[in-house]
């Protein structure tokens, strides 16, 4: 049987990034998980956050899904200028109630911070996510709104915009319904 010398590098480094990702989390049981999310069972903990990237909840220690945000504040200490906001909200055929959140920083949406919260009958069972507890970055723009505007027009290069096309932007009003859109 001749091995496909193409395939090996591929398989190698599928092989590379999955035994990285499992060696980089630690898995927690018992009294270890309970000291890290009070109530758990189980914890799972990744390198690159101090929140927890799975947690479930022992049978009679579930949290309620209203106090979730604040639960995650108190227990994982996040800084004040992160938040929780629900963007989804979605029933499955088994009675669980999965609520998507993402998380905010200043008011900010923080690219691919996401956390689930799996609810069923009340009672928070589990959640999974990457959030982060602390995050220091600079939120004022470097560059005004006029500026970013006149380097993207340099950089796209177009000799008209659909702004500057008023059946363009007539179009657009009477599509949306909206006489304030604008392709601008």
């Amino acid at each position: 049987m001749k091995i496909n010398t193409f395939l090996i590098p591929i398989i190698f480094g599928c092989w590379l990034i999955f035994h990285t990702h499992i060696s980089t989390a630690q898995i927690y049981y018992g009294g270890e998980a309970n000291a890290i999310a009070p109530g758990s069972e189980l914890v799972k903990m990744a390198a690159n956050t101090g929140i927890p990237e799975f947690v479930k909840f022992s049978p009679g220690q579930e949290i309620d899904r209203d106090i979730f945000d604040m639960w995650v504040s108190r227990v994982f200490k996040t800084d004040k200028d992160l938040s929780l906001e629900l963007i989804k909200t979605e029933k499955d055929r088994l009675g669980f109630i999965h609520y998507r959140y993402r998380q905010l920083y200043k008011g900010l949406p923080i690219e691919w911070a996401r956390y689930t919260v799996h609810e069923q009958e009340g009672k928070v069972k589990s959640v999974n996510g990457v959030i982060y507890n602390e995050i220091k970055v600079n939120t004022i723009p470097v560059l005004s709104e006029k500026k970013t505007l006149e380097y993207t027009l340099t950089y796209i290069g177009a000799e008209t915009y659909k702004w500057q096309v008023p059946s363009e932007e007539a179009f657009l009003k009477e599509e949306t319904g909206d006489p304030k859109a604008t392709y601008y």
